[in-house]
């Protein structure tokens, strides 16, 4: 993990692919830059065209990293809250129990008291040992 995200190792293959991919934009935006002040000089009037379609395609590759990016980062809190969400019903069902279990100690070391004292009757101590 390298600042919470997760990496993979790159091969020379996949740096290759990289800086050839980097290239060719380089390449591809120097060109039309030449190409607009080409047109510029000779005054076409359709060099617009150009550069209006790379422009929107450009922006639209740049929308969708943008989304993945975000819809991935909502996933992952989504399942973080999620994972907290099923802690805390946990933890607080371990409390109910753990309450309920002393609750019940205290109850049954009351009736041993109760049933050692000399002022009980055996109609109550019966009644305590039959659970009413």
């Amino acid at each position: 993990m390298l600042y919470g995200s997760e990496c993979w190792p790159l091969n020379e293959n996949h740096e290759r692919q990289l800086h050839s991919a980097e290239m060719r934009m380089l390449r591809c935006a120097c060109g039309w830059t030449r190409l607009d002040r080409t047109n510029d000089s000779l005054g076409s009037t359709y060099n617009w065209a150009y550069f209006i379609p790379l422009i929107v395609l450009g922006s639209f590759f740049m929308l969708n990293l943008v989304l993945g990016v975000l819809s991935g980062e909502f996933a992952k809190e989504r399942e973080r809250v999620e994972n907290r969400r099923e802690f805390l019903k946990l933890r607080r069902q371990q409390q109910i129990e753990r309450e309920l279990n002393g609750y019940l100690e205290w109850i049954m070391a009351a009736e041993e008291v109760i049933l050692k004292e000399d002022r009980t009757t055996e109609e109550e101590k019966q009644a305590i040992l039959d659970g009413e």
